[in-house]
């Protein structure tokens, strides 16, 4: 009698599901890429990250720059007048001379005698064709405590000028302290002009010279 083996049905069917599983997994890993960048390419799904944070606050103003200090407004001196020696007469001789431009010059100085004063023909600085020029300046020194003090100052000399530029008589006309006088006195003498021309000669004649001490 011929035997028949026959294969159990059971382990067909354990054959059949494990490689139904692996085919599955196989598909699974397949699909999933796919899936990724479907969902990666959603224009949706991306975020976008804003800085709301407050912006740092501005720097403080600079301190504005102290007020400019006044200068303290220096009173002007008054100007003094000279002691006046002379009448009426005499000081309006001297000078408001008469026709032509003659007349004395009354000085205060002594050391130009009274007759040589006389006999000179003095004339205003109107009256000539050219005016004297300073050639030689001796500058009066400022006083050291007027200096220190910032103490301003002017000095008016009435000074007549010879025929060859010599200051041979002055008078201070006004003044703002002594000590400026003082110094205006000790140097007019040393100074040294171009002779006043009238007609084509040299002539005396008389005219202001003011000093200032200090700016006016």
């Amino acid at each position: 009698m011929r035997k028949v083996f026959q294969v159990e049905s059971s382990n067909t069917g354990v054959l059949w599901g494990f490689a139904g599983g692996v085919l599955i997994s196989l598909l699974l890993f397949l699909i999933l890429p796919f899936t990724q960048k479907l969902s990666g390419s959603n224009p949706k799904n991306l975020l976008t990250r804003v800085d709301v944070s407050l912006p740092p606050p501005p720097p403080p103003p600079p301190p504005p720059p102290p007020p400019p200090e006044e200068e303290e407004e220096e009173e002007k001196p008054e100007l003094q007048e000279e002691q006046q020696l002379l009448n009426l007469n005499q000081l309006e001789l001297a000078l408001n001379p008469g026709a032509g431009g003659v007349g004395i010059y009354a000085g205060l100085n002594p050391k130009v005698g009274t007759d040589a004063i006389a006999e000179m023909k003095i004339f205003d600085l109107s009256e000539v064709d050219r005016e004297p020029r300073p050639l030689v300046r001796i500058p009066p020194q400022y006083p050291p405590k007027l200096l220190l003090n910032r103490v301003r100052g002017r000095v008016d000399v009435l000074i007549v000028i010879d025929e060859e530029g010599r200051v041979t008589d002055y008078k201070v006309r006004t003044f703002t302290h002594d000590e400026f006088k003082r110094e205006v006195m000790r140097v007019i003498r040393r100074w040294k002009f171009s002779p006043a021309i009238k007609d084509g000669r040299p002539v005396a004649v008389r005219k202001i010279q003011p000093f200032f001490f200090g700016r006016q």
